[in-house]
């Protein structure tokens, strides 16, 4: 929690970006999982008839059967265990934005201001204004991390073959993407209604922070990074004192891949841009499945 090296609010944000695009593989990868058809299976032992399985998985827009017929009935539980695993990643990466925002709207830090949309008063203290928002969103992931061991607990143990225990797995997973949904239009509000503060931000880049810069530049004129470490810890009051020209060229000095100077930003908005191609693709095949169901039906 002490003061390292200085960063930026686009390096900040772009962390949990990139923390969501993980998520989003996470969860495409739960979701191809649940994207096969049990239909066919019988009470788990298969049935003496010529179904067409691959057929029925077609038309109903499943990606695969499931093709064994006794782990049709041992996966169940298992995959809603996955699922809730992908929800619970996505929440953990909220959580932690959630938390930041609410050190960084606090007085002492003051880095960001969250519109009165977002907070709540004191029920004593008049001036007090509290996040709860973000609050509420911070303390999801712990209530999934309860569904997850619960269907864990329930789908474990287990004998071969249907088992009725795991009826009590559908509460567990519906109130877990209930709960994420909801988390996610709570997230896009909070992200709307704070502000970043750049006069605050730019105060608090005192030149302790650039210490590091200072032994860095010593080690490019041939100085090991022992000896400049030394050297800079040894005469701190040194380190030149940055004005807002000086912050902003020594971030553009770290262009490494990530570094402050090159975000790469763009790399992220590309994949992103495939994610959600991925899933309007998926969500269009699906509506596509459900109308011509709809039809026959009709």
């Amino acid at each position: 929690m002490q003061k390292a090296m200085p960063a930026s609010v686009g390096m900040w944000a772009g962390a949990f970006a990139e923390s969501l695009l993980d998520d989003l593989q996470i969860l495409k990868t739960a979701y191809e999982l649940n994207d096969q058809s049990p239909l066919g299976s019988g009470a788990e032992y298969g049935v003496p008839l010529p179904l067409d399985r691959k057929l029925t998985a077609q038309l109903l827009g499943f990606k695969k059967i499931q093709n064994n017929s006794l782990y049709c009935q041992n996966s169940w539980g298992k995959i809603e265990v996955n699922v809730v695993n992908a929800l619970i990643s996505i929440l953990a990466t909220v959580n932690r934005f959630a938390s930041d925002c609410m050190l960084f709207t606090t007085a002492e830090f003051g880095f960001f201001t969250a519109s009165d949309k977002v907070t709540t008063g004191s029920s004593i203290m008049p001036q007090k204004k509290n996040v709860d928002l973000a609050e509420l969103i911070r303390s999801k992931v712990h209530l999934l991390v309860g569904n997850y061991v619960s269907l864990l607990g329930v789908s474990t143990n287990l004998v071969s073959g249907y088992n009725r225990d795991l009826q009590d797995s559908k509460k567990l997973l519906i109130d877990s993407l209930n709960t994420t949904y909801q988390v996610i239009g709570a997230t896009q509000l909070l992200l709307t209604y704070i502000t970043p503060q750049k006069n605050k931000l730019a105060t608090a880049m005192t030149k302790e922070l650039f210490a590091t810069h200072l032994a860095i530049d010593q080690v490019q004129k041939g100085i090991p990074f022992r000896d400049a470490y030394k050297q800079v810890a040894a005469n701190l009051s040194a380190v030149p004192e940055p004005d807002e020209t000086t912050i902003a060229t020594l971030l553009s000095k770290s262009n490494h891949a990530g570094g402050t100077g090159n975000l790469q930003l763009d790399k992220a908005k590309r994949l992103l841009t495939r994610i959600r191609r991925y899933w309007q693709q998926e969500q269009n095949a699906w509506l596509r499945v459900t109308a011509n169901l709809l039809t026959q039906i009709n």
